[in-house]
């Protein structure tokens, strides 16, 4: 909650306040947490792209191959976005228990990153690769190499001849 001696501090320093800040003061905010289903999870960061409020962030790290996505609980609106985003549908925003201990932000998924296993670029978390490899086998559709990045899926496909 919002102190309102402090929210009131740039409008009497003569500041203009906007009607966002002006509804902010009066509307509380309510906690949200949120939940992954990490077996569902592919880390496509869907959500974190369709979060109006950086709530949901990805973080990689290219030297070691890290994935998180990272959700802040203080910066979250509520608005569903992240819910409604999700192809996998496994991914829940709701109401924090009244009085429990809210972390500043917390780790929800945490992968590591595949490799072109040819020229060795960074591709997509591998928590994609078996989702996406399950999905093809399971359609009875031929084993597409998801450990190559696409310009050495068409060498390789060049090189057999399937491509001129």
């Amino acid at each position: 909650m919002i102190c309102m001696e402090s929210a009131f501090e740039p409008f009497q320093r003569g500041e203009k306040l906007s009607r966002r800040q002006l509804l902010n003061m009066f509307w509380a905010k309510p906690d949200m947490i949120l939940t992954i289903d990490r077996r569902q999870c592919t880390g496509c960061g869907l959500c974190a792209m369709d979060c109006k409020t950086e709530a949901l962030t990805v973080l990689q790290s290219a030297e070691d191959g890290d994935y998180q996505l990272i959700f802040h609980h203080d910066l979250c609106n509520a608005c569903g976005a992240c819910e409604t985003s999700c192809p996998e549908k496994c991914l829940t925003l709701g109401r924090a228990p009244a009085g429990g201990q809210k972390e500043e932000c917390c780790v929800v998924f945490e992968d590591e990153i595949t490799r072109c296993s040819e020229c060795g670029v960074f591709l997509f978390p591998g928590a994609m690769v078996r989702h996406l490899r399950e999905k093809t086998l399971a359609a009875g559709k031929m084993d597409i190499p998801f450990e190559l990045c696409p310009e050495c899926r068409i060498r390789k496909q060049m090189a057999r001849g399937i491509l001129n």
